[in-house]
């Protein structure tokens, strides 16, 4: 930076100084003291509070040199540079004040005053341009040249025909600059003469300034030298964002954006202007693009108010834009009512114009459905239509709706069942009910429509869940738990509804007592019912022991056989184990966990050994006879007093109960004469033994 540049930078000291002359200004003071650089300016009140402005002041200087530096203070305005040229050395206030009053600087013409916040607004005190118009031409005139050479951007233009409300933007198409740059020619379009004369107004905006304006009148076609009546409005029509007008002759698109004026009020409030977004014109008909009224809470009347050529005849045209309509956010059905759930409340008349059904069955075609009666609660709805009569086959049944002509559809589906089959006649023994109906059932309808209820000897119904479902065409048969035989005959009743039908088929019954009877090892049930015993009645038989009236113990059989002529079955038990004092044995049948079904008690006890006499030995018979338990071992020994023998071997006891045991040679040692005999009988385990003696004889060898 040149060293005359450096002294021009404006410091607080420098600012402190032109300010503090005492001396009255030459000519008046600006309203805002300040120094521009360039179109910028920054005034003193800002620099003062917000040294920062100062810094920026200086890099701008800076950048754009001291020939752009203008002071503008209460002694003078002046160029800073041009004032240094002609008064080289110190700063002299007087010399100031008189370059200024000579040679005062011109504001630009586009100058701004930058604020502390780094905006920008228009200085008051920049003059405003001067304009001139003409059909097709704006000639803008400015104090002096802007600082930044200006564009078409820079302009904003507005044109009014007729001095009407309506003014309508125009964008220059063209831009022309004189040589010094404070002349700009603006091209715009040029307007066609019409039947009538026309007042033309355009106002210009350069960037941030008030607007200036100007006009010109354009006279009517001389078709017949003198201008023709104007055209009158004959009738008006409307609909949201359009209103149609019908002329009693043609109209232009310029006479008529630039002569009709329209005002709109909304359910009587205040009228506010309308400009139309567009124009279109077919011969005497004209129709007038407006804002659309959106669609609020409630309805909502509006009134277009139009006037032409400022016309003192109004003609007004009505409408009213509907409140914003209530959507489905959810729906069921049930046959012969849809429930629907909408976002907000909906009357009945609302629901009942304004919802459109349509019913499918199977995919076919859709009907219309006229609901019977409509109910609206708040914002849920319900509409009665007529019920799908059932049929042979199920039908799937689908309801389409639509509120309002909406486009969105909403479904709910729901099946109505096929005409049920009836029960025509039913039968049953234990375990198993066979039904009837009048038609072929699956095995799933059956599994599904069959309701059964056992009572046994008229007590209460207990439901019955079937095992097993087998249908053949119109027969299906149930299997259910069998009712359990006891010790007394009981009187068991099934209730079968199908489908919850109200008529109830019975079928009936009698399971009758069981007998038991019991050996040692074998206990035998006979059910005295006339029908064969099935094997999960006698598989599941439970059985309890008890000896001499001792606590019951549980008894497994280990095998079972049916006999079914006699319609009974013997369980094999474990026996009891006999002894040489007689026991009481008693066996219990139980059905399942229930009390004891019936029971039979028998005695049991081993049979001691005998010998039979008299016993008479010789030299042909050497054989002693006697008795005994089955299946034991029998040892025989006979004594004469001195010598006693006794047979090798063991003999075991035969199962009707006798034994033989033969000496043979064993009784070279017994003397001829009286002999005794004494038995001894055990088991095969050598357990459970008896001695018995006295027996008596004679031996004659």
């Amino acid at each position: 930076m040149s060293k005359a540049t450096k002294k021009l930078l404006i410091t607080a000291s420098a600012s402190v100084f032109l300010m503090a002359a005492t001396s009255a200004p030459i000519f008046a003071a600006p309203s805002n003291p300040g120094y521009y650089v360039g179109n910028q300016k920054y005034l003193l009140s800002d620099i003062a509070a917000n040294p920062s402005l100062l810094v920026q002041l200086n890099n701008n200087l800076n950048t754009k040199g001291l020939s752009s530096f203008i002071a503008d203070l209460p002694e003078g305005r002046l160029n800073y540079a041009q004032f240094m040229a002609a008064n080289p050395g110190k700063l002299n206030l007087s010399a100031f004040k008189t370059f200024a009053a000579a040679h005062p600087a011109v504001i630009p013409a586009d100058a701004v005053i930058v604020r502390p916040d780094g905006t920008e607004q228009r200085d008051p005190d920049s003059p405003l341009p001067g304009i001139s118009v003409q059909n097709g031409l704006i000639t803008v005139s400015f104090s002096s040249a802007p600082s930044v050479t200006p564009t078409i951007k820079d302009f904003v233009v507005t044109q009014s025909v007729y001095g009407g409300s309506n003014p309508q933007v125009i964008v220059p198409s063209g831009l022309q600059l004189n040589s010094d740059g404070t002349v700009v020619l603006l091209s715009v379009p040029t307007i066609a003469a019409t039947d009538i004369a026309q007042n033309i107004v355009y106002t210009v905006a350069y960037k941030l300034s008030s607007t200036v304006s100007a006009g010109f009148t354009l006279a009517a076609n001389p078709t017949t030298g003198e201008p023709v009546g104007q055209a009158a409005i004959s009738t008006v029509s409307t609909v949201n964002g359009t209103i149609t007008v019908n002329f009693n002759k043609p109209v232009s698109v310029a006479e008529a954006t630039y002569g009709m004026k329209i005002s709109r009020s909304i359910d009587g409030g205040a009228g506010s202007t309308e400009v139309p977004s567009l124009v279109q014109v077919s011969g005497n008909t004209v129709t007038f693009k407006v804002a659309e009224v959106q669609s609020a809470a409630a309805d909502q009347n509006v009134v277009y108010s139009l006037s032409y050529l400022n016309g003192t005849a109004i003609n007004t045209v009505k409408f009213t834009v509907a409140k914003i309509p209530a959507t489905i956010v959810s729906a069921s059905a049930v046959n012969g009512t849809i429930t629907v759930n909408f976002d907000k409340a909906v009357s009945v008349v609302e629901a009942t114009y304004d919802m459109k059904i349509s019913r499918s069955i199977n995919g076919g075609a859709g009907t219309t459905e006229e609901p019977s009666l409509v109910q609206a609660s708040g914002n849920t709805v319900t509409f009665k239509v007529t019920e799908v009569q059932s049929a042979a086959a199920d039908q799937n049944v689908v309801y389409s709706l639509s509120y309002l002509n909406g486009t969105a559809i909403n479904t709910v589906k729901f099946t109505v069942a096929k005409i049920p089959a009836k029960i025509t006649s039913a039968s049953a023994v234990n375990g198993t009910i066979t039904v009837n109906f009048d038609k072929a059932v699956s095995d799933v309808e059956a599994t599904n429509g069959m309701k059964i209820s056992r009572s046994i000897n008229s007590g209460t119904g207990t439901t019955e869940v079937p095992s097993l479902v087998q249908a053949s065409g119109s027969t299906v048969t149930f299997k259910v738990a069998e009712v359990q035989f006891t010790d007394a005959d009981q009187s068991v009743a099934y209730s079968l509804s199908y489908q919850n039908q109200t008529a109830y088929n019975t079928v009936s019954f009698n399971v009758a007592k069981i007998i038991v009877s019991a050996v040692n090892g074998s206990v035998t049930v006979k059910f005295t019912t006339v029908e064969t015993v099935s094997e999960a009645i006698y598989q599941n038989l439970k059985f309890k022991q008890s000896i001499d009236e001792m606590t019951p113990t549980n008894v497994t059989p280990t095998a079972s056989v049916l006999d079914s002529v006699n319609n009974s079955v013997t369980y094999t038990v474990p026996a009891v184990q006999k002894l040489y004092t007689e026991q009481t044995v008693t066996y219990s049948v139980y059905n399942w966990e229930n009390p004891a079904a019936e029971s039979n008690t028998f005695k049991t006890v081993l049979k001691s050994p005998t010998i039979n006499t008299p016993v008479n030995l010789n030299s042909n018979n050497k054989i002693v006879t006697g008795t005994g338990e089955p299946d034991f071992k029998i040892k025989v020994k006979i004594s004469d007093g001195t010598h006693s023998v006794e047979n090798n071997a063991e003999v075991i006891v035969g199962t009707d109960d006798n034994f033989t045991v033969n000496f043979f040679a064993n009784l070279g040692t017994i003397a001829n004469g009286p002999i005794t005999l004494t038995v001894t009988q055990r088991d095969k385990d050598n357990g459970r033994e008896k001695t018995v003696n006295g027996f008596t004889g004679t031996n004659n060898q």
